[in-house]
């Protein structure tokens, strides 16, 4: 292991060879010694910080960091120089240079009477991770925001035809709380005579892979409803159909304006 400190081969090969491995590490890297005082870093630290190496060596791990990262890692460098391996990912504002998240590995070097003489650091940035990251969580809130409010019920129903997922307009339009409908089938919440054709469509389309759309009057408890309803086969991790999504619009406002347009025509003949 590389230890800056270790007695070198008499050509210098020797640290030269562990020199120029640590140079084409895809990472961070750094030698501190137990004061905390930097004695080696790549070429990778350097650009990370903006520094060259000749203004890092030398330097107090506070200086370089700046106290906004320090006091992210100073506990965690004591904690690592007490003996144990420590790992953390965090968020660091270091001087001069945009905020960047990193993920830290502290190993401790111990010496020959197994006292720790120094910390080897490896940090990666893994900012654009984070906000890939971060991106997705707010894309997520959004469609659950969209899918618990949408003026439309969406429903999820795996193999067997038990409801997985629900939104709050589909527990409206029949009259229970989402809570109520989890797990159970469609039979099981209309009836097995009004869940039949639904409960059957939904096996074709698992078996065929191709979606379908479906007009239909439904009495729930409210009353006879109209709904335009699209079917789709949702694929699950191994590559299989593992469920569907069935996607309903009430339409009964609109049926019923065509009826009275119909009955209107009439009364005109």
């Amino acid at each position: 292991m590389f230890r800056p400190t270790a007695e070198r081969s008499e050509d210098g090969t020797a640290y030269r060879d562990i020199a120029a491995i640590l140079e084409s590490f895809p990472a961070n890297i750094a030698y501190l010694d137990r004061d905390l005082v930097y004695r080696f870093v790549n070429s990778q630290y350097e650009t990370l910080f903006g520094r060259r190496r000749q203004d890092i060596v030398g330097c107090h791990v506070q200086d370089v960091l700046g106290p906004s990262g320090y006091a992210v890692a100073g506990p965690r460098l004591r904690h690592a120089l007490a003996g144990e391996v420590h790992s953390y990912d965090a968020e660091f504002q270091f001087p001069d240079r945009p905020p960047c998240w990193l993920a830290v590995h502290y190993i401790p070097d111990h010496g020959a009477d197994g006292t720790v003489r120094g910390l080897f650091v490896f940090a990666v940035d893994i900012s654009r991770r984070r906000r890939a990251e971060s991106d997705l969580q707010r894309a997520e809130v959004r469609f659950r925001t969209l899918y618990e409010h949408a003026p439309i019920g969406i429903g999820y129903y795996d193999r067997e035809g038990r409801v997985v997922q629900l939104n709050h307009h589909s527990a409206a339009e029949l009259g229970v709380g989402v809570g109520d409908l989890i797990g159970r089938t469609l039979g099981e919440i209309l009836g097995s005579e009004i869940a039949a054709p639904f409960e059957a469509r939904m096996r074709e389309v698992l078996a065929s892979g191709v979606a379908q759309e479906h007009l239909d009057e439904v009495v729930l408890p409210a009353g006879p409803r109209w709904f335009l309803s699209n079917y789709a086969a949702m694929p699950g991790a191994d590559g299989t159909f593992a469920g569907v999504q069935v996607v309903s619009r009430d339409i009964t406002a609109l049926k019923r304006a065509e009826q009275e347009a119909r009955e209107g025509d009439l009364r005109l003949r």
